[in-house]
């Protein structure tokens, strides 16, 4: 998430002070079931702006029968549509979100990447992607950067770790760079972040 190559793109968009708010794998194994539906991040992230955008980078092959992100070109200059919760186990999304609106599937882009290549998109653009049918595992990286400015409006309280340039703002509690992996200390970070950024995930949820 610190690759200069990929910040001088985030820079590009958000300017020099950018911070990471959070990263996913999106892991898809070998003739799994397992699909992301048409959504926006954005409807679920609790934040009072859209000054924000994802790198998602490829660490395996990412192609049109393994999965590859699938979106609607311009679509992130709409508002944010309406979602419905399908808790669907095979959804790799929170709570299975989906949007509820229908997509043209003329429009739709592919966005097949080798490993190493990265695309970016804006919070507000729909996207999906379907099941792995192949032999390999199909494995992505999802890094999502904010700029300092902005605010969480839902959670009480949320996380944020300072890349390059400035926090000018303090509306995110900074987090500390790993020791190592799977440490004790980074495993409980991790938790507690996550414990506080699904108040604002779930916010709105039917329970289950």
């Amino acid at each position: 998430m610190r690759t200069p190559r990929i910040l001088d793109v985030v820079e590009s968009i958000l300017g020099p002070d950018i911070m990471v708010w959070g990263s996913t794998f999106f892991v898809k194994e070998p003739h799994s079931e397992s699909y992301v539906s048409w959504h926006q991040d954005l409807r679920y992230w609790g934040f009072d702006s859209d000054a924000q955008v994802s790198a998602w980078v490829a660490l395996s092959p990412v192609t049109r029968e393994n999965g590859c992100m699938r979106l609607v070109p311009g679509s992130h200059k709409g508002e944010l549509v309406d979602h419905n919760d399908t808790f669907d186990e095979s959804n790799l999304l929170t709570r299975g979100q989906e949007a509820a609106i229908p997509i043209d599937e003329q429009a739709v882009v592919h966005v097949e990447l080798a490993p190493g290549q990265a695309s970016f998109h804006h919070g507000r653009l729909l996207h999906a992607s379907a099941p792995n049918r192949p032999d390999e595992r199909r494995i992505g990286l999802a890094i999502n950067y904010i700029a300092p400015h902005v605010r969480q409006v839902v959670a009480k309280t949320d996380f944020a770790m300072l890349v390059r340039g400035k926090d000018r703002f303090g509306h995110f509690q900074h987090v500390p760079s790993p020791a190592g992996d799977l440490t004790d200390d980074a495993v409980a970070w991790h938790r507690h972040i996550l414990t506080a950024q699904n108040e604002a995930l779930y916010d709105g949820a039917n329970a289950r």
